[in-house]
C-alpha cells in the first residue's frame, strides 16, 4: 500500500516548529486578492485544483491501482461556495460527494480533468 501527501505548499516554507510561514491564497475565496503584490486569478487557482488530480492519476497509474482511498481531507464551507459557482453541476456533486475513508475511482477523478 502507499500512502501519499498532496500539497500546494513547498515545504521549504515551513519553519522549525512546521508552521507555514509564507503568505499564500489557501481558498478559490481568496480570488482577487493579492499576494506577493500580485492579484490572485481564478485561472491560478483551476491550475492548482488541475495539478492535484493530475498528481493523483499519475499515483495510481504507477501503483496500478483502480481506486484511492481519501484519509486526510480538509474542506470547508467557503470551498464549497466557490466549488458551486465554479464547477459544472456534475463536478459539484462529485465535490460534495469526497469525505474522509471514501473510496474514489480513478474514473471519477477524470472527471476533474474533462471538466472545461
Amino acid at each position: 500500500m502507499f500512502w501519499y501527501r498532496v500539497t500546494k505548499y513547498d515545504p521549504l516554507n515551513r519553519n522549525e516548529k512546521g508552521y507555514y510561514i509564507k503568505d499564500e491564497w489557501t481558498s478559490c475565496s481568496e480570488v482577487g486578492k493579492l499576494f506577493d503584490n500580485k492579484k490572485f486569478e481564478i485561472t491560478e487557482y483551476m491550475k492548482i485544483e488541475d495539478a492535484y488530480i493530475f498528481a493523483i492519476n499519475e499515483f495510481m497509474d504507477f501503483s496500478k491501482d483502480d481506486y484511492l482511498r481519501v484519509i486526510g481531507l480538509e474542506k470547508s464551507g467557503i470551498e464549497s461556495e466557490c466549488a458551486e459557482l465554479i464547477y459544472s453541476p456534475k463536478m459539484y456533486s462529485v465535490y460534495k460527494s469526497v469525505r474522509k475513508n471514501k473510496k474514489l475511482k480513478k474514473m471519477k477523478l477524470k472527471l476533474w480533468l474533462d471538466y472545461h
